[in-house]
């Protein structure tokens, strides 16, 4: 059973491991600085791109902690103007899971999860509902759980899963409005 990594060093890992991985294969364009807008408020980051069989698939990093989290965004076939993201990947520097996302490590992999919340409100029953095909039971700190399996970071279709799970949260997404 993987382990959600709740301690900050190992946390901080596994997002350098992260941001490694889409700097090294996100060659699609060159990194460009982007404006995007998420919950209200616009923030800049470094975009990176990549063909995949969804469209291309952009990953905003950004460096600065937002309310003790590191916040990514993905979106499929971004504009060239300023936009929103699909999807937030935000990870908690420590225990918290009302963060969507968080690493799980599962033997000498590491896995990208999201807990099933997503903006606007889903509920979270509905949307591991939804995601069924992609559940993994977890350690979650004290108590066993269920997390939406995103992509591993070690994966050769890493870049295609995170543009599937994409694809699947913008249909999600579009449920709920």
């Amino acid at each position: 059973m993987a382990i959600v990594l709740t301690n900050e060093p190992e946390v901080l890992n596994a997002i350098e491991l992260f941001r490694k991985r889409v700097k090294d294969e996100f060659k699609f364009r060159e990194p460009k600085i982007t404006i995007y807008s998420f919950r209200g408020g616009t923030d800049q980051g470094v975009e990176y791109q990549k063909k995949t069989r969804q469209g291309i698939l952009a990953i905003n990093l950004r460096e600065n902690p937002d309310n003790g989290r590191i916040v990514h965004g993905f979106k499929l076939n971004p504009p060239d103007k300023p936009h929103a993201v699909d999807v937030e990947f935000n990870i908690p520097l420590q225990f918290n899971r009302r963060a969507s996302g968080c690493f799980a490590e599962d033997g000498s992999n590491i896995l990208m999860c999201n807990r099933g919340k997503f903006t606007p409100k889903t509920k979270r029953n509905e949307a591991l509902k939804f995601f069924k095909d992609h559940l993994i039971s977890v350690q979650d700190g004290d108590k066993e759980t269920q997390l939406i399996r995103i992509a591993s970071i070690s994966s050769p279709s890493f870049a295609e899963d995170i543009a599937e799970f994409t694809k699947r949260v913008k249909v999600l997404k579009s449920t709920f409005k």
